[in-house]
């Protein structure tokens, strides 16, 4: 008795497998189990859905076809603006988790790879956690090489209340860069409401809403590249945060 099982694809054909013959003399019957312990070439994630939880955190999540067997998932996150950037990684064995510490208003792309053991999928999910408009997902080979350098970040980023309705944020500039502009983000940690501003002088006065918090970041821009962007908070007309 022989059985034959041929362009076998994990794991849809694996599992337990009943032969039967007939004959004029009778019949018999034996059952086999076919087991992997791992696919050939490892499925990336698919169906990439995101969830923004606040100004500066979201939660992704992705399925993959045989996710009993998938031992961890890497993902890979930066600004879509900085492509060229380092990337910041986070590894679970869950198939969501939480990006926290994001930019404000500012669109990031992600992306996810299946992982059994020590290797990893050769292709990976990819996706966006978009400002606005709909969400896209694609196979890619990975991140494009862009040849601009990142800029460096500013550094003492110092914030002060000029009156309850007026901000003043300064800083130093980037040691050793040239920059085209500064992008200043400023978020309203109570309402949610963002403001981005450019400017090309290292500092910047801003009117808001008095009696409110805020959280304002400073990037530098250099051929259409951010650098990392440095933050901090200040209670507009009250005692600062920090």
């Amino acid at each position: 008795m022989e059985l034959q099982i041929d362009n076998v694809r994990y794991p849809r054909d694996f599992g337990k497998y009943k032969c039967t013959s007939r004959s004029s003399s009778g019949r018999d019957s034996s059952t086999v189990e076919l087991v992997a312990k791992y696919p050939e070439q490892i499925e990336p994630p698919h169906s990439l859905n995101y969830e923004v939880l606040g100004l500066t955190s979201a939660r992704i999540s992705w399925q993959h076809p045989y996710d009993e067997d998938v031992t961890g998932y890497v993902v890979a996150y930066r600004p879509s603006q900085s492509l060229s950037g380092e990337k910041q990684t986070v590894e679970t064995v869950n198939s969501n988790v939480v990006l926290s510490d994001l930019l404000p208003r500012v669109e990031y792309q992600v992306t996810v790879k299946a992982k059994i053991e020590s290797r990893l999928s050769g292709e990976q999910l990819v996706g966006t956690i978009p400002v606005a408009g709909r969400e896209i997902t694609e196979r890619i080979p990975d991140f494009p090489d862009q040849p601009r350098a990142v800029p460096s970040s500013v550094r003492n980023l110092r914030l002060e209340s000029i009156s309850d309705k007026r901000l003043l944020a300064s800083w130093d500039d980037a040691p050793e860069e040239d920059s085209d502009f500064y992008r200043v983000v400023v978020a309203n940690r109570r309402t949610g409401a963002v403001e981005s501003f450019n400017t090309t002088q290292p500092y910047l006065e801003i009117a808001l809403e008095p009696r409110q918090e805020y959280q304002v970041a400073v990037s530098v821009v250099r051929d259409g590249v951010s650098s990392r962007p440095v933050s901090n908070v200040l209670n507009l007309g009250m005692e600062d945060v920090k």
